[in-house]
């Protein structure tokens, strides 16, 4: 049994993400956005992000897109809208690692999540017009690097 049917994705037929692009220090499935994209509020323990046409790809599934399309071969895809809306109250937490440069702190609270996508093979996803509310989802302020002193 392989990862894919191993990690139970076999019914699993579309993966949007970024990629895997190489980057020193190991992050993957990130790209830089518009700070006009980005509204938050800390004290409020509120968010939000908007983006639109991000140029994506279709992977199909996640154990292919962890091998960088080499399972079956990815397509051209495009995020046309994504939508995410933190809201509190939540709880406050700090988290610090001094060993490895990190510290955050915190707001646990949820998040509702609207997108639309299409890939270039024609599938297209709409998500509910009411939005998904995520399980777990968290605001906060973050130091590391350079930054962690």
């Amino acid at each position: 049994m392989d990862l894919y049917e191993a990690g139970g994705f076999t019914n699993q037929l579309h993966d949007f993400n970024l990629g895997i692009v190489p980057f020193p220090d190991g992050l993957f499935w990130t790209t830089a956005t518009d700070p006009k994209n980005i509204k938050a509020s800390f004290g409020n323990a509120s968010a939000s992000f908007h983006v639109n046409d991000l140029a994506v790809t279709d992977y199909f599934n996640i154990v292919n897109a962890l091998e960088n399309g080499a399972l079956q071969t990815p397509v051209a895809a495009t995020l046309s809208t994504l939508d995410v809306e933190w809201s509190g109250p939540g709880t406050r937490v700090t988290v610090q690692d001094a060993a490895n440069g990190f510290e955050a702190t915190l707001i646990r609270n949820s998040a509702t999540m609207k997108w639309t996508a299409s890939n270039a093979a024609g599938f297209s996803f709409v998500s509910d017009p009411a939005g998904t509310t995520s399980v777990v989802a968290q605001i906060g302020h973050e130091k590391n690097g350079v930054f962690f002193k």
